[in-house]
């Protein structure tokens, strides 16, 4: 069979300055690599040093030469500098983040993340610290600031009075009493309050994490949690639910 013609623009290079080295200086190299890339580290925090524009473009050099399909390269490198446009991304970054440890996350991510915590934007810390300092006056700076730090959706102020109700009973009473989600929220409720509850189940965890006998009834939170996943799932295909069903069967 005849191989098909290459065209004319495809130029074949042939590999030059290939080195091939010793097995025992493949080993010590590798190990060398390995030692140098293992003091990676997820950076938390960062200062206002400013990194040289060359030094950023041979990274970025380094980082267009891996290999593609076709060698077509379909990716797209944007350096932002302006610090307007840095302070957009990271509210956008944050609202996401909220969002996830409010509702999506699953709950081995959070239990993974527990000894670390999450850190939400420092204006709702300080936002939330205000309202603590009201709300649980008896818990000590220690816990109002770990409460400070809780993945509560602003934008939600049900949750937020909730979130602030437990807070008080932990500061009056030693204990945060019993979610309301508990007894009122079903995995058959209309979709809004299955989210909203959802919510709840999810800050409730996170809470119960850090104060351990404080908040409880966390075999019913996660059974409802499953419950709820499984209902706002049913509904967002379509299904009708069983609210409706059972009105429509009264008519």
């Amino acid at each position: 069979m005849n191989q098909p013609a290459k065209p004319d623009s495809c130029v074949m290079e042939p590999l030059s300055g290939y080195r091939e080295y010793a097995v025992s200086e493949m080993r010590e190299r590798a190990r060398e690599f390995h030692t140098d890339i293992a003091r990676r580290r997820t950076v938390r925090e960062f200062d206002m040093r400013k990194v040289p524009r060359d030094v950023i473009e041979h990274c970025l050099l380094a980082a267009g030469t891996a290999p593609s399909g076709a060698n077509q390269q379909p990716w797209f490198f944007s350096v932002i500098t302006d610090p307007a446009r840095k302070r957009q991304i990271r509210e956008a970054a944050e609202r996401e983040e909220r969002e996830f440890y409010a509702g999506r996350a699953p709950q081995e991510w959070l239990d993974a993340l527990a000894p670390l915590g999450t850190d939400p934007s420092i204006e709702q810390m300080l936002e939330l610290a205000a309202e603590l300092d009201k709300s649980a006056v008896r818990l000590t700076l220690k816990e109002r600031f770990i409460y400070a730090q809780a993945p509560v959706d602003m934008r939600t102020d049900s949750l937020v009075q909730e979130f602030l109700e437990w807070s008080h009973h932990h500061s009056s009473s030693g204990r945060a009493g019993r979610p309301w989600f508990l007894d009122a929220v079903d995995g058959h409720s209309k979709l809004e309050r299955m989210e909203q509850a959802l919510r709840g189940c999810t800050l409730w965890l996170w809470l119960d994490l850090r104060f351990p006998g404080v908040y409880g009834h966390v075999e019913e939170v996660h059974a409802l949690r499953s419950a709820l996943n499984d209902g706002i799932e049913r509904q967002l295909k379509g299904k009708r639910p069983l609210a409706q069903v059972r009105q429509r069967a009264r008519r």
